[in-house]
């Protein structure tokens, strides 16, 4: 047989779940309920960057942080290594990178005294 007409195999983490054997497929987590404790100093920090970022909660903190990210990733990507950038670019890709910075500082800040409480 030539190489060619060999059978392919392709690597398990690169087939979809179905096309997995059962014994591929990997391990589903379980699903658990978890109970947090916040004191008053962290609910009141909370509501305050909730009202600040103008977010329903800790996901839209979340989201405002990835899509700075990702936008700052996107404006980087096009600049190539030949490529000069402005000063005032420059000045403006500092300010978000401040900015965001900032935000996940203050969401770290808001839920550092935040704990978990054992079931």
């Amino acid at each position: 047989m030539s190489k060619s007409s060999q059978p392919q195999t392709v690597p398990p983490s690169s087939r979809s779940q179905a096309d997995l054997r059962p014994e591929e497929r990997p391990e589903e987590p379980e699903e658990e309920v978890r109970c947090y404790h916040f004191p008053s100093i962290a609910i009141e920090c909370e509501r305050k960057l909730l009202a600040e970022q103008d977010v329903e909660d800790f996901r839209g903190l979340l989201c405002h942080v990835s899509w700075s990210l990702s936008g700052l990733a996107s404006l980087l990507e096009l600049t190539g290594e030949e490529t000069p950038i402005d000063s005032a670019l420059l000045y403006l890709l500092k300010q978000e990178i401040k900015r965001t910075d900032k935000l996940a500082f203050h969401i770290q800040d808001a839920y550092s005294l935040v704990e978990l409480v054992e079931a």
